[in-house]
């Protein structure tokens, strides 16, 4: 991580630990998320909702990709759109069992090829060791599965930097709720002051800010197409290791 950036953080001394989420903020994962949705879109009859709409579904844990998806082919039937809370409200009122039946599909799916072309974003792998140099402790914590976690942290050889790694399944809440981070924070014994939470969504944002631990933003993730400077971060960078 650049100095600038703890330096803007008002660290006097180096963090102790450093709680990164994962899609959008580590790796570029849409478009092997998008393959997995299309793939199942298109098994029961319906039709590929392309990478680039994808992309604004994904930051919320794979149940709530899925509930989008399904939102969006009602739409289609339908022919009306909607947006914003009107299409979040619609998604939190879909059957259960056909959430569940999309769901296990995409896992299924997604599981079967997680990185075909899955990357790293462009100064991540300099962060984690300039970090790892400083003997900082570092932890991810994502709403993605845990089991979908594991395969893109070892395929990308990244694991070996992170001490903890919950998904969005390993605790009762996920981000926007602040138990993830305040699990880690009470494993590796540090207060709030002492962290810092890396994200690049509205959840990442307010799971810090509710944990009361600073909160850097990446600009470069998946938003769901708003800036994340609208959440109030602590700062906003397009690149971890450059600090810009």
């Amino acid at each position: 991580m650049h100095p600038s950036i703890l330096n803007a953080l008002n660290f006097q001394t180096p963090p102790k630990l450093v709680m990164f989420d994962l899609d959008g903020t580590l790796v570029d994962s849409a478009y092997d998320i998008a393959a997995a949705v299309d793939k199942v879109l298109v098994k029961n009859q319906h039709p590929a909702a392309g990478e680039q709409r994808i992309r604004q579904w994904v930051g919320n844990g794979a149940e709530r990709l899925i509930r989008r998806a399904l939102v969006w082919l009602q739409c289609l039937e339908s022919k009306k759109e909607l947006s914003g809370d009107i299409f979040e409200q619609a998604a939190d009122k879909l059957e259960e069992n056909q959430v569940q039946k999309y769901l296990q599909q995409f896992l299924l799916a997604y599981q079967a090829v997680p990185i075909a072309k899955t990357v790293l974003y462009p100064g991540v792998e300099e962060c984690l060791q300039a970090l790892h140099k400083q003997k900082i402790k570092m932890a991810v914590i994502t709403n993605k599965p845990i089991d979908l976690t594991w395969p893109i942290l070892k395929g990308l050889k990244i694991d070996h930097y992170f001490e903890l790694v919950l998904g969005g399944d390993s605790l009762p809440e996920k981000k926007p709720n602040p138990m993830p981070l305040q699990h880690a924070m009470k494993k590796f014994l540090a207060r709030s002051c002492q962290c810092i939470m890396v994200g690049d969504s509205k959840a990442d944002i307010f799971a810090a800010q509710a944990a009361k631990v600073k909160v850097v933003a990446v600009d470069y993730g998946y938003s769901n197409g708003t800036p994340v400077q609208t959440w109030q971060p602590n700062y906003v960078t397009s690149n971890l290791s450059l600090g810009k």
